[in-house]
């Protein structure tokens, strides 16, 4: 069980971790000044975990998109036509939807 945090805004985490299963992890990539505040017991009951990362500095960005624009290495997505969006909602929930799903308009 994973969350993936890209706000940059101190939210109600506790909230977030009682949505985890045992042995989930929060990651945090989104990065805000205060302290965050984790009642310790919504972790150790259930194992879970809270780790943080960064995607890197706009320079390192670019070397990536480079990189990747050199050896043709691409999103892997799902297009749906917008009036099928029912059908990516599907997928979605039925879990059957694989990487990322694009509604194109």
């Amino acid at each position: 069980d994973f969350i993936l945090s890209t706000v940059a805004e101190n939210l109600d985490w506790n909230w977030y971790l009682s949505l985890l299963k045992p042995r989930g992890k929060l990651c945090l990539v989104g990065a805000f000044s205060e302290p965050m505040k984790i009642d310790v017991f919504n972790l150790i009951p259930g194992q879970k975990e809270i780790v943080a990362g960064s995607i890197g500095s706009p320079s390192t960005i670019n070397q990536m998109l480079s990189f990747s624009e050199r050896h043709n290495i691409t999103a892997k997505v799902e297009e749906f036509a917008l009036q099928d969006v029912n059908v990516a909602i599907k997928k979605l929930r039925d879990g059957s939807l694989r990487y990322r799903a694009v509604l194109k308009i």
